[in-house]
């Protein structure tokens, strides 16, 4: 355990580990109350713009009543009438409270009543003290000088139910002296209050009401607050309270001061959005800081691997004493690794200079591979090709543009490849079936050719272009030289763990005997034959390889051989 933890590879890991935790986690926290703040501010702000707007609102649907009582006690019609007493002029003030009441849904009485005891209103059954001198009565006189209250004195009976309750106005009308004339009551529904609370009332997170400069209470949504002195206690500490949020409850109170009513407006916000977004925030952080910290490990581990790994295969080399140099592929992190690799090899180096033999035939099997690459696209096929599809376009020959273009479209993929230097033998005699139906698109008639083949084999990997060249070699070498038609056979046959591919033609053929047997190798097909003969004796062994047989104005049978057993 000990020596496991005295590795490089795990100190690395571990010290990468546990600074990017605490990185992590002092970001986390900072992303936190951060977005905490951001949270509470906003929640705040939208607590204190309701109560501000509901108050605003309450506020300026007091000063239109306002409006309305000012204007109507200092109607001339109506001082006329008290002073005259004008039946006439009764109907008309009536008709106009009419029209008053029906302008504004929330009123619901006007009542004047005169210093002497006359009243005008739209309500029958008033139950209201009266004499000839209204100055004696006391309900009469605080009228005449009070702001708007919730009073009892309009109701029979004080009950719970709120849709009897009323907001009285009053205003006193006075003549041109300031004497006395009357009072003006106008009475608010109660339910103006709740209509004017902006997304305040029916939300449960939100405690609202309204007190006066007595500290009466005006408005709550709960009526038992209006019996129960012990709730009004509470309220008025609230009220008494500075605005500020509470961390403990995670509740904001705000007042607003409703100036024409000499109301105060408190609301008592419980954030409990709040504390959900709050423990969403935190999971979220939680499982994002989390995932970083597997993120970060894992980069760490990796990190540690690439710097210690080079070190490691470097030193596996110098245990088995390889003379196989340590190629980094760019895993090394450091100029240290680098400098050591580069020394071994350099030794690596020396030491393969002296296995001549093992050089030399790398060299050639590179010599060759390049060779056959080179030999892969003939610049001399392609033009001619090329130039057959052009003849067949010009005779509008377009299904067999269109067959030549597929057949040199696959006949140069399977070619290519994809970079490979090993393709199966059905991929081989695939690529040969191409190069001679484009041929002999070419040459009509005058080519033929057919296909003697052992199925068992079509799988087994070979070296590619190995038959192309041959082929090639037989068509211009051999059945161009004719004047008349001529045969290409190709076959395949397994053997005694040998596969033989013999391609055979009827052409011109030539003296073996009369030519050095390398020079005409190379002559027949320049690079073709005798780098597909190296070819395979380099990657199989010395008794595979490429042999002719060939008799002029007979033919020429051209035999390939490979190993199985050397695959």
């Amino acid at each position: 355990m000990i020596k496991k933890l005295s590795k490089i590879r795990v100190q690395i890991s571990f010290f990468y580990s546990v600074i990017a935790l605490i990185a992590i986690s002092l970001v986390g926290l900072v992303l936190f109350y951060t977005f905490s703040g951001i949270l509470i501010d906003q929640s705040l702000e939208a607590a204190r713009t309701s109560t501000e707007n509901s108050g605003r609102y309450i506020n300026a649907y007091i000063d239109k009543i306002y409006d309305i009582s000012f204007l109507m006690a200092n109607d001339t019609k109506l001082k006329k009438y008290i002073s005259e007493n004008d039946p006439e002029l009764k109907d008309e003030i009536s008709n106009d409270i009419n029209n008053m009441m029906a302008s504004d849904e929330f009123i619901k009485s006007i009542i004047i009543v005169t210093h002497d005891g006359r009243i005008i209103s739209n309500e029958k059954n008033l139950t209201m003290e009266m004499s000839d001198d209204m100055m004696q009565q006391g309900w009469y006189i605080n009228a005449a000088s009070s702001m708007p209250y919730l009073t009892a004195t309009r109701m029979n009976e004080f009950t719970m139910n709120k849709d009897t309750w009323v907001i009285s106005v009053s205003t006193e009308i006075s003549d041109d002296s300031n004497n006395n004339l009357g009072v003006l009551l106008i009475d608010i529904d109660y339910k103006f209050v709740e209509d004017h609370l902006v997304n305040m009332d029916n939300n449960e997170d939100v405690e609202v009401f309204i007190l006066d400069s007595n500290k009466c209470l005006v408005y709550h949504k709960d009526t038992s607050y209006f019996s129960d002195g012990e709730k009004r206690d509470c309220l008025v500490e609230f009220m008494l309270d500075n605005e500020e949020f509470d961390k403990e409850t995670n509740t904001a109170t705000y007042r607003y001061t409703i100036d024409k009513a000499n109301w105060t407006l408190t609301s008592v916000t419980k954030l409990k959005q709040l504390e959900e977004m709050r423990a969403t925030l935190i999971r979220d952080i939680l499982l994002v800081t989390a995932a970083l910290i597997l993120l970060v490990i894992s980069a760490g581990s990796i990190l540690a691997k690439r710097i210690t790994k080079p070190i490691s295969r470097l030193e596996a080399a110098m245990e088995k004493e390889s003379s196989t140099k340590v190629n980094l592929d760019g895993s090394a992190s450091c100029d240290e690794v680098r400098s050591l690799t580069n020394h071994y090899n350099d030794m690596i180096q020396r030491i393969n200079d002296l296995q001549a033999e093992n050089a030399e035939k790398e060299m050639k099997v590179r010599e060759s591979e390049i060779a056959a690459l080179t030999s892969q696209i003939n610049p001399h096929f392609l033009y001619n090709t090329l130039d057959t599809i052009l003849w067949m376009a010009e005779y509008d020959d377009t299904k067999g543009v269109v067959d030549m273009v597929k057949a040199l479209g696959h006949f140069f993929r399977l070619s290519l490849s994809g970079g490979a230097s090993h393709i199966t033998i059905r991929e081989e005699i695939e690529h040969v079936k191409e190069y001679l139906f484009i041929q002999k698109k070419r040459y009509g008639d005058k080519l033929n050719y057919s296909f003697d083949l052992d199925e068992s084999i079509m799988d087994i990997m070979v070296p590619k272009i190995i038959l192309q060249p041959i082929v090639e070699n037989a068509i211009y070498h051999g059945i161009k030289e004719l004047d008349g038609p001529g045969h290409i056979v190709i076959k395949s046959i397994k053997e005694d763990g040998f596969i033989k591919f013999v391609i055979s033609d009827d052409g011109a053929g030539f003296d073996v005997n009369s030519l050095n047997a390398e020079k005409g190798r190379l002559k027949l097909s320049g690079v073709g034959i005798k780098n597909v003969d190296e070819r395979l004796k380099l990657h199989y062994c010395d008794k595979c390889g490429v042999s002719i047989e060939s008799e002029k104005n007979k033919g020429t049978k051209v035999t390939l051989l490979i190993n199985i057993d050397e695959q």
